[in-house]
């Protein structure tokens, strides 16, 4: 493979990831990806990097921090001190 093919090639391995490819663009990455070790890897840390954004999504700090501030705020009312 050229190297012009292999750049076209792995610029494409993030919409697989997102599975936004064309049926015979993906089956065309996906031979690509497996010959190519370095788009494999790119493949995974691209994967991984979904995975830990998406807990990171679920998270909800915000609600964390106004639970913490209540019941901050329930002790100062009950004379407690900080």
């Amino acid at each position: 493979m050229n190297a012009v093919a292999h750049r076209r090639l792995r610029r494409s391995v993030s919409a697989f990831a997102d599975a936004e490819l064309p049926r015979l663009d993906r089956t065309r990455v996906g031979r690509h990806l497996a010959d190519c070790p370095g788009c494999r890897n790119d493949l995974e840390v691209i994967r991984a990097v979904k995975v830990s954004l998406d807990r990171l999504g679920r998270r909800r700090p915000v609600a964390v921090a106004s639970a913490r501030l209540a019941h901050f705020a329930q002790r100062l009312g009950a004379g407690a001190t900080p």
